[in-house]
């Protein structure tokens, strides 16, 4: 499963013959948290289609508005780890039994540094706060809202 969590593995290459196998080659390695001058180089945004200001962290409603939440690294560095989406109301509470529920997926920046779309919201969205938020190596980096309970 990836992205792989924290922790030391080992690949190996088997070659298969019938009902047997033999390890051709081996090879251990480790995944390390990320250190703080990389995450530094991560950013995160709401953008708004129609509106030329690229770099909300949080958006209020205004409209019918179509939302999107992006990440973004400089070229040649890549960097991964997990969108977690979700939905509360004004006071912070996750309403879990929300039509949106709660979403975790993995993410992976692009080495050219184009931006990457993680997830939209369109339309007239039930009431409520809307959450993207951004984690690595299990620290929320960026919390991004979009409002919709006003």
């Amino acid at each position: 499963r990836f992205p792989l969590s924290l922790g030391d593995y080992t690949i190996q290459l088997i070659k298969i013959k019938s009902a047997e196998g033999t390890i051709i080659a081996e090879s251990d390695f480790s995944v390390v948290p990320y250190d703080q001058q990389t995450i530094s180089k991560l950013t995160a945004y709401l953008t708004v289609k129609g509106d030329p200001n690229k770099y909300y962290d949080s958006y209020i409603k205004k409209g019918s508005d179509s939302v999107t939440a992006w990440v973004q690294s400089p070229p040649g560095e890549v960097i991964g780890g997990t969108v977690k989406s979700f939905m509360t109301n004004l006071e912070g509470d996750i309403n879990e039994t929300s039509w949106m529920g709660v979403i975790e997926e993995a993410f992976s920046t692009n080495s050219n540094g184009t931006p990457v779309s993680l997830r939209n919201l369109s339309g007239n969205p039930l009431p409520g706060v809307y959450h993207y938020q951004i984690i690595i190596d299990g620290n929320i980096i960026f919390d991004l809202k979009y409002n919709c309970a006003v």
